[in-house]
């Protein structure tokens, strides 16, 4: 009777102790904590605003923060969302030539992002901060800045210029444009870069390796997502002095993870466009012959 009343009051101590161990689990960071680097997080007023909004509740710039459970701790405006992936911080140096085709790989998107998310921002700042009661003269003059900003941007990326001309024309344009956004976040008591995220690394997607029979003169593969993402900002989506998205195809070391198209372009001006799918783990060889 001592035995089973003694392993009934343990399995009730590990329920216990199991259900504390879950809510502590679940517990918040404090605003102190610095995991959160300083977040102005939103009142629950401010927050019943912009979700009553319907343009608004999807906004890409109203973010929230996970505790160590599944409930959201905070809620909170990021004028600066992808910084920590490169947004607005400059081109940087450019990779190695491959044997595919004779263009340098560039860094991928770095002109497709910006340009969106400078006019996410034009089009986003106001309502947002005028939902929230904090949009101020000065704000608003800072704002037609970037608005002027954005017309450039799109006048040079559309421009004939080469893509190595472009970028080094929307570098400084893009920088100085996140100056801008940093003061307006300053001004409007928001945050500017408080946490970032960037894609899926090697270890989670599949390995290419481009056969391409007869060597082409231009091979490039570029994500689904990001197809249409160009698509929708530019009038010519396969142009990459356009929709720098487009990625070389390497002989070797291509680590894909989803929908893809590809545009291979030979010699004597053959051309093969279609769609590939990278969701496996196994290394893939993948074959387009003209």
């Amino acid at each position: 009777m001592i035995s089973r009343c003694w392993f009934f009051a343990c399995f009730i101590w590990a329920i216990t102790m199991s259900d504390a161990l879950l809510a502590a689990d679940n517990e918040c960071p404090t605003l102190g904590d610095p995991i959160l680097d300083g977040m102005v997080p939103l009142s629950q007023n401010d927050l019943q605003r912009l979700m009553s909004n319907p343009d608004l509740k999807d906004s890409y710039l109203i973010n929230h923060y996970y505790g160590a459970g599944d409930s959201i701790c905070y809620w909170y405006i990021d004028l600066a969302p992808a910084a920590e992936c490169g947004l607005m911080a400059g081109v940087g140096d450019n990779a190695s030539d491959t044997d595919v085709d004779s263009t340098t790989r560039e860094p991928p998107g770095y002109m497709v992002d910006s340009l969106d998310l400078l006019e996410t921002r034009v089009s986003e700042y106001p309502p947002i901060l005028k939902a929230l009661s904090r949009w101020t003269d000065g704000i608003g003059s800072l704002h037609q800045r970037l608005t002027a900003n954005s017309t450039r941007a799109r006048e040079i990326v559309v421009s004939t210029r080469s893509l190595d001309q472009k970028r080094s024309a929307l570098d400084v344009l893009f920088q100085e444009s996140g100056e801008i956004s940093k003061k307006i976040a300053e001004l409007a008591r928001v945050n500017f870069d408080i946490m970032g995220g960037c894609g899926a690394g090697e270890e989670d997607s599949q390995e290419f390796e481009f056969k391409i029979r007869p060597k082409a003169t231009y091979a490039r593969y570029i994500l689904e997502y990001n197809f249409d993402r160009c698509e929708g900002l530019i009038d010519h989506p396969y142009d990459s002095d356009e929709c720098d998205y487009w990625e070389v195809m390497l002989p070797t070391h291509n680590y894909l993870s989803g929908n893809y198209r590809y545009n291979v372009i030979w010699a004597d001006g053959t051309t093969r466009r279609d769609r590939f799918s990278a969701n496996g783990v196994k290394k893939r060889v993948f074959g387009i012959e003209k």
